[in-house]
């Protein structure tokens, strides 16, 4: 975007000193000076609700929810170095657990019981990715949701055909989970099923 302001448009050879100038040029260059105040009050707000900061703004912090918010902007020829994915602690799990896939890319699960596992925020239109790590104490049914459909279960040790679900025995589960459909199908893929 080219900038509005323009300091051409300010005479700044006036007024001449030790002669009578017309009153005309300073109200020239005042008019002049406010249009470029104006443009630059517009092209900072422009800045300042359009991109990425890497801290917050003289008197404002840094928020996810009011800064650094791409949503499903898409970027393109990125070269990407040292980044980092956020890692979610789960706890202990629950009857049903809910994994939040907006909140981070790496969730941890301690299970010491059957769950229910379920995925919000999946994105509807582009391929969306989550890695499950579950630390299984004893033994566990992980269940999905009977609307889901799970491509890969097959592949998963201790796959249940009859409940939609793997059997879990003392060790630690990495799994990641795909979906461009909101969750409504999930492509698994095993990385660690150690026990």
């Amino acid at each position: 975007m080219a900038s509005n302001i323009n300091p051409n448009s300010i005479d700044s050879s006036y007024p001449i000193a030790g002669q009578d100038n017309d009153s005309q040029g300073f109200r020239d260059n005042f008019t002049n000076i406010k249009s470029n105040f104006s443009y630059s009050r517009d092209e900072i707000n422009d800045l300042q609700n359009n991109v990425l900061l890497k801290n917050g703004l003289q008197g404002s912090v840094l928020s996810a929810d009011d800064h650094n918010q791409l949503d499903g902007t898409k970027l393109t020829g990125a070269l990407m170095q040292d980044m980092r994915e956020v890692v979610i602690a789960g706890g202990t799990s629950q009857a049903a657990t809910e994994i939040d896939v907006s909140k981070g890319s790496y969730h941890t699960l301690d299970v010491v019981g059957d769950v229910a596992l379920t995925f919000i925020n999946f994105p509807a239109d582009s391929l969306g990715s989550v890695i499950t790590e579950l630390n299984v104490i004893g033994s566990a049914e992980l269940t999905f949701p009977a609307a889901t459909s799970v491509i890969g279960m097959t592949k998963l040790e201790g796959y249940n055909a009859g409940n939609n679900s793997v059997i879990l025995i003392n060790g630690t589960y990495i799994y990641q989970f795909y979906s461009y459909t909101n969750g409504n199908i999930l492509i698994v893929t095993p990385l660690v099923e150690e026990h």
